[in-house]
């Protein structure tokens, strides 16, 4: 992994724990997905990691780094934050690099959430795509040995 590869992911977590333990496994992950995709998670989806949390989600925000007197001109900049759970240093590591890679696929497919009667059905469809994005990066092994996952485990029971 590049030196300002390595860099700019240590600019974008946010931790209050074992922060080298955090950086090690992120850049274990990102050395497994794609470059373009890889490009693409940082570029232009701006993804940024939290630890602790109270639970592990993703989520998108906007900001507006330069507030001034005419908004109208100021940038608003959407980011994509993945916060990880307080017990999240305590799971196998396969479940970490599968919770990773999983998340990073929803920022990838810039999935939001479902609403209404549909939200089941759409909450199904995006957790199986994420896991296919998982599998396309290679974490096949790590997704089979997380009993939530959603494509072999008990993920859409949840």
């Amino acid at each position: 992994m590049a030196k300002d590869f390595q860099e700019q992911l240590e600019a974008r977590v946010m931790c209050f724990g074992d922060i080298e333990y955090l950086l090690k496994i992120l850049s274990s992950v990102f050395k497994r997905i794609d470059p373009a995709d890889a490009d693409i998670l940082f570029d232009k989806r701006n993804v940024y990691f939290v630890f602790p949390s109270v639970n592990c989600t993703v989520h998108q925000t906007i900001i507006n780094p330069m507030i001034n007197s005419d908004a109208r001109y100021s940038p608003l900049i959407p980011l994509w934050v993945i916060n990880f759970s307080v017990d999240f240093e305590n799971k196998p590591k396969h479940e970490q690099i599968y919770t990773i890679a999983h998340e990073l696929a929803h920022i990838f497919f810039e999935h939001g959430r479902g609403c209404g009667e549909d939200e089941r059905k759409i909450a199904r469809k995006i957790e199986i795509e994420a896991d296919g994005k998982v599998i396309e990066w290679g974490f096949v092994e790590e997704l089979k040995k997380t009993p939530y996952n959603y494509l072999y485990g008990d993920g859409l029971k949840n």
